[in-house]
């Protein structure tokens, strides 16, 4: 949650923690108490208990846990006056806190991250406070709707006046404090942008057309592709191993008629006829999709047809405050080998991982140039982003089945529309 002090707007407070967390951990407090409680015999019981340094020590942790979900809390307080931030820790009183010099930083940022763990996978927008190589970085919060992330960011930019970085679309777009609310129109004017727009490919696949001064644009379906082929693909490599790991099992094992046939036509329905019913729907869906963008100097309106619906969403245009062209290949191949090129000897290939934009790099492995080729190969077959609008409170993409050259057309067109 987030709270400014009324009493001085030059403090923005943070706070994390009770709320839904005191709820949760309410059982785990009642759990350890009862343990904790057993060898003083308040708690009656049958049977033998197991020795009291071990109850105590077993219910102690659970007390513990369910204490610190319950009234732990993490503040963090931007102070622009003093120019300092506190991050601090309590446990019903402080108990520990770190300061932070606000001249350290340069910049907020919101980036795009998978947390995995063993069975599940999420996509989170985290926002920080970063500065330069070696400060220390400050996460404020992590959001699942990126367009919530954007709201907070932007808010904390404008208190410090710090510029806006922002890769939670794929593509780094850096803003200025100043002109983050900015629509297309404004920041063309201001920077007085001359739109160029490019020759119209040759390989063009949409139609474009004027109607009383709005243009309308057709983008013609996909078509299957290799996505589309490896989906289906391991439908049926999960269906086949269904098959094959409980189809034998269900016809050895001596079992009454009707419960064979029951395991039969659960496991039919639910792992090999729904799978492949759920995979041959989407891929018809997203190889079938036609989409027609309306844009005026008032509006951009996308609607999304489908064999099953159709999504029509529209933004006004002095609303739209980034028009991205998100042309990102798959794997960078500078980042990844230092190079766009693969000679003949291969690759050193700089291991590394990313930490709000700087490379620390672990190793250096080489990389042969067959290795590099599939690399270069998959991302020239890797599918485009196409472009995206972004609004307060909207985000709209289209156009990821097109060629690169393609999407810059188009996208040079909307934006001189949207500017005009």
């Amino acid at each position: 949650m987030i709270y400014r002090k009324k009493t001085d707007p030059d403090i923005l407070l943070f706070k994390s923690g009770g709320g839904c967390l005191m709820i949760f951990g309410i059982p785990f407090m009642l759990v350890g108490i009862f343990f904790i409680l057993l060898p003083f015999g308040i708690v009656p019981v049958k049977g033998e208990i197991p020795p009291w340094y071990f109850i105590v020590l077993f219910g102690g942790v659970f007390a513990t846990a369910g204490a610190i979900l319950m009234f732990g809390r993490t503040d963090l307080a931007i102070d622009r006056r003093r120019r300092i931030i506190i991050r601090r820790w309590r446990f019903f009183t402080s108990i520990k806190q770190k300061c932070y010099r606000l001249d350290s930083y340069s910049r907020i940022m919101i980036s795009k991250e998978n947390r995995s763990s063993k069975n599940s996978s999420t996509t989170v927008y985290p926002v920080r406070i970063v500065g330069e190589i070696g400060t220390d970085v400050i996460a404020v919060r992590e959001f699942s709707v990126y367009l919530e992330a954007r709201k907070e960011a932007e808010m904390i930019a404008q208190f410090l006046g710090l510029p806006l970085s922002d890769t939670g679309t794929g593509m780094n777009v850096e803003r200025k404090a100043d002109a983050l609310n900015d629509s297309i129109r404004e920041q063309v004017r201001r920077s007085g942008e001359v739109i160029d727009v490019p020759e119209m490919p040759h390989t063009m696949k949409s139609i474009i057309r004027e109607e009383s001064g709005t243009f309308i644009i057709i983008i013609p379906p996909s078509g299957m592709h290799l996505l589309s082929y490896a989906k289906l693909g391991i439908a049926l490599l999960f269906v086949a191993a269904v098959i094959i790991m409980f189809g034998n099992v269900i016809m050895m094992l001596p079992m009454p008629l009707p419960l064979r046939l029951f395991l039969i036509s659960f496991i039919g329905i639910g792992f090999v006829l729904m799978p492949i019913l759920t995979t041959v729907r989407q891929v018809i869906s997203e190889t079938n999709e036609s989409t027609r963008v309306q844009v005026s100097g008032a509006l951009l309106r996308i609607e999304k047809q489908t064999p099953y619906k159709i999504n029509t969403s529209e933004m006004a245009a002095d609303e739209i405050e980034e028009l991205i062209l998100n042309q990102h290949p798959l794997v960078n191949m500078t980042d990844l080998f230092g190079r766009d090129t693969i000679p003949d000897e291969g690759i050193t290939c700089h291991c590394g991982r990313s930490v709000i934009g700087n490379r620390l790099p672990l190793c250096r492995r080489k990389i042969g140039k067959k290795t590099a080729a599939i690399v270069s190969l998959l991302n020239k077959l890797a599918p485009s982003s196409g472009i995206t609008a972004i609004s307060d409170r909207n985000k709209l993409t289209f156009g990821g089945n097109l060629s690169g050259e393609e999407l810059a057309y188009l996208h040079a067109i909307i934006k001189k529309i949207l500017s005009s």
